[in-house]
């Protein structure tokens, strides 16, 4: 069944308006409890704001992503890694291992996978974290007035406590269409009946990380909705691992739609992209290349031949090498290729990428030798 439907980005408007909501909220429920909200400790009024934004933004976080953690696990499915930007965590043969969050972008999140041994329930393991903050909020308001807490430490607890609500905001309201975040897939499972393809994309996930496992194809026709697309970004990969001949690499990279920022998730913007200049490039369509490449933004260009990731690379040299006809931007590309085999985001796809680097780089030299290094 063919679905297409633009997905506008109502995230920043709305989210600003719900951060005000909260605000107003907070400041009702001081004035409707009679809140004193003088400062009774011996600090800098500074230093205790501080401490509030700071409180309040690592427990929403830790809070969410623990309860999507803990309800995956009880829903069916395993935990890939779980991520708080600065510091993340991942089982890795059998045990848990701390990595830098960098290295998924500082992104705070938990990815979650099918353990194929249980059955799954994908409403409860994306309601997971929204169920949990909920607990956190009426067990944070349930102490401080049970306990008689002063009126300071009131103020710094349901103060930080919207926090909270904003986490829901930013992983659960279906607002976040540039982010594919928990409520937006559950939307999109629900509405299109997209179960097998949330759960065959993860499974796909897991196969970037680990070589035991194979990346599934499958044939997602026409549908662009972001799951689907999400779909055709994994049969890239599939595509680059094997090796395969062009009209399969073709195929798999009809990744792209006029709005591709809301078609995919932030993670495979830049993926998608890659995938459709590459298309590009492969079927000698250099002229639409240029017109393409020179009406994207600045940034936006910069990104697709960044020199900082092996995707970029293989875009590169083709643009480097077909369209500019430079010398000196190949050999940049190039001498790039080691420092970005050490950085690269999935370990399972270097051999492959590496492989058809170098079989670009033949074609190119094939095609033009004076360009050749």
């Amino acid at each position: 069944m063919k679905r297409k439907e633009t997905y506008a980005n109502l995230s920043w408007p709305l989210y600003i308006f719900l951060v005000a909501a909260c605000c107003l909220f907070a400041k009702l429920l001081f004035d409707g409890l009679g809140i004193n909200t003088s400062y009774d400790l011996e600090m800098s009024i500074y230093v205790f704001d501080v401490l509030i934004f700071v409180y309040g933004i690592v427990t929403c976080f830790i809070v969410y992503l623990l309860g999507k953690a803990i309800f995956a696990k009880i829903a069916g499915f395993n935990i890939l890694y779980f991520n708080l930007g600065i510091i993340g965590f991942k089982k890795e043969k059998g045990k848990f291992k701390i990595y830098w969050g960098g290295k998924e972008n500082y992104a705070c999140k938990v990815e979650i996978i099918p353990n194929p041994t249980k059955k799954q329930n994908i409403t409860l393991a994306l309601f997971g974290g929204t169920i949990t903050s909920l607990i956190a909020v009426a067990l944070t308001y349930t102490l401080v007035f049970a306990l008689n807490a002063s009126a300071t430490m009131r103020f710094f607890f349901i103060l930080s406590s919207v926090f909270y609500f904003l986490a829901l905001i930013g992983y659960m309201l279906p607002i976040r269409l540039d982010n594919i975040n928990d409520g937006f897939r559950l939307l999109l499972i629900k509405k299109y009946n997209l179960k097998e393809t949330y759960l065959r994309n993860q499974r796909n996930l897991e196969a970037l990380y680990n070589d035991e496992k194979e990346i599934e194809y499958f044939d997602y026709g026409d549908n662009n909705d972001p799951l689907s697309m999400e779909g055709k970004i994994y049969n890239f990969f599939y595509a680059i691992r094997h090796f395969e001949d062009k009209e399969l690499l073709l195929a798999a990279t009809k990744a792209l739609s006029h709005d591709y920022k809301f078609a995919v998730g932030e993670d495979f913007v830049t993926i998608a992209l890659i995938a459709h200049v590459y298309e590009m490039c492969l079927e000698e369509r250099f002229d639409e290349l240029k017109e393409f490449f020179w009406k994207l933004d600045t940034l936006t260009r910069k990104t697709i031949i960044n020199k900082k990731d092996l995707d970029s690379i293989k875009v590169g040299l083709y643009i480097e090498g077909k369209v500019e006809d430079s010398r000196e931007g190949l050999l940049e590309l190039i001498n790039a290729v080691p420092n970005c085999v050490s950085k690269y985001h999935f370990p399972t796809q270097i051999d492959a990428e590496l492989k058809l680097i170098d079989a670009i780089k033949e074609e190119i030299y094939s095609s033009n030798p004076d360009l050749k290094l």
